[in-house]
């Protein structure tokens, strides 16, 4: 793949970490042959001189793990895509996925879920568009003037104390919070208010009602909370 048609985001994640400082001391240690073991304590990718890979391709991973859940006695449904995943009402939940002959429900007491079901995002307003644009998820405000109400709330909220913080993200429901610390709007609040929430956040304090969610592939700068009820 040509260099210019890879995006910034996609680069980023190949070379996270890595510093010329880092790979000059690599390229020193091995011409001094001071790399011992392959791949011994190092974190950055780019310098990675040996990875496992599957013969065929990643889906031989995906195969194999198919087979040892349908030795347990379970049913692994392929070639389906998920439609709407919801509570049953009794305490368990329902499941409704696509198939070529049409749909199928499967009723389970636990569900684990690779991705965010459509949910209220309590984010900064700057995220708002992109996030209704890409996701299914909604949000409480963007910069848009009819939305008064919600703009005044999500401020109110990053500039406020955790407990006063708390009460406003509750009284929008929202299921996640989200900032991303490279957007000016996240700075400008933990500026303002030194002992509000974001400046909280930005420090890696977080509030006992907020539950962080470990995200992979993705910038350290994007970080999303779970609001516990």
């Amino acid at each position: 793949m040509p260099c210019d048609e890879m995006s910034a985001y996609w680069a980023a994640q190949r070379i996270k970490g890595l510093s010329l400082y880092g790979a000059v001391m690599d390229g020193v240690k091995r011409s001094l042959g001071l790399n011992k073991k392959p791949n011994a304590g190092k974190a950055v990718k780019t310098l990675l001189e040996t990875f496992r890979y599957p013969r065929l391709g990643p889906g031989m991973m995906w195969e194999a793990a198919r087979d040892k859940i349908e030795a347990t006695g379970s049913k692994v449904y392929m070639a389906h895509a998920l439609k709407q995943l919801a509570s049953d009402g009794k305490g368990g939940w329902r499941m409704t996925a696509s198939e070529p002959d049409g749909d199928i429900v499967v009723k389970a007491k636990d569900a684990i879920s690779s991705a965010l079901r459509p949910s209220i995002l309590f984010a900064l307003i700057d995220m708002g568009p992109a996030i209704l644009e890409r996701t299914p998820h909604s949000v409480i405000a963007t910069a848009h003037h009819r939305g008064e109400r919600g703009l005044h709330d999500v401020i109110k909220a990053f500039l406020s104390s955790d407990d006063a913080a708390r009460q406003i993200v509750m009284k929008h429901e929202s299921d996640y919070l989200l900032i991303c610390t490279d957007i000016g709007e996240s700075a400008l609040y933990a500026r303002e208010a030194p002992d509000g929430l974001m400046a909280h956040l930005r420090a890696g304090d977080t509030p006992a009602w907020l539950e962080e969610v470990p995200l992979d592939d993705t910038p350290e700068s994007f970080r999303v909370w779970r609001v516990k009820d």
